[in-house]
């Protein structure tokens, strides 16, 4: 199923789709200006997902999860893309340091991402603060994408 976002939205709150299985592609207007936390995780069917100009920022887990997600477009207006490690010490009962790593990303978990088709120029994406994002980064970028 295609979802429309309406043209006079203004912002996609924290889970706002989070866990719709039947959601296969999303086109995200350009008055939104940043996808928040968590948004689309675990959109399992999400095929692709299409951000307009006027997008600025994808927060953490916005697309976590979406193991389907094959191909997204990026807005040439886009700032910025959120990820990050963080790491926690603790002791265990012998008292010994136990160290647990969590990581969130805005695409965490989204294996089958291949393309990034970007609308800017290579210039621009790499004005682009891309946080820990290991799936994005091993993505194929094109530049100046048209559709």
């Amino acid at each position: 199923k295609e979802v429309k976002l309406p043209d006079g939205l203004t912002d996609l709150g924290p889970a706002a789709f989070s866990k719709c299985d039947r959601i296969e592609s999303i086109k995200i207007p350009g008055g939104v200006i940043k996808v928040g936390e968590n948004t689309f995780s675990e959109c399992i069917s999400l095929k692709s997902a299409e951000l307009c100009e006027g997008v600025v920022a994808i927060e953490y887990g916005a697309f976590e999860k979406c193991e389907a997600l094959t191909t997204i477009v990026l807005p040439g207006s886009l700032k910025k893309i959120c990820g990050y490690y963080e790491e926690e010490e603790d002791f265990d009962g012998h008292g010994r340091v136990m160290r647990t790593l969590y990581y969130q990303a805005a695409f965490s978990n989204c294996k089958s991402l291949k393309k990034v088709l970007f609308r800017g120029t290579r210039a621009q994406w790499e004005q682009i603060e891309i946080g820990e994002c290991n799936e994005l980064q091993k993505a194929e970028v094109v530049f100046d994408y048209k559709l």
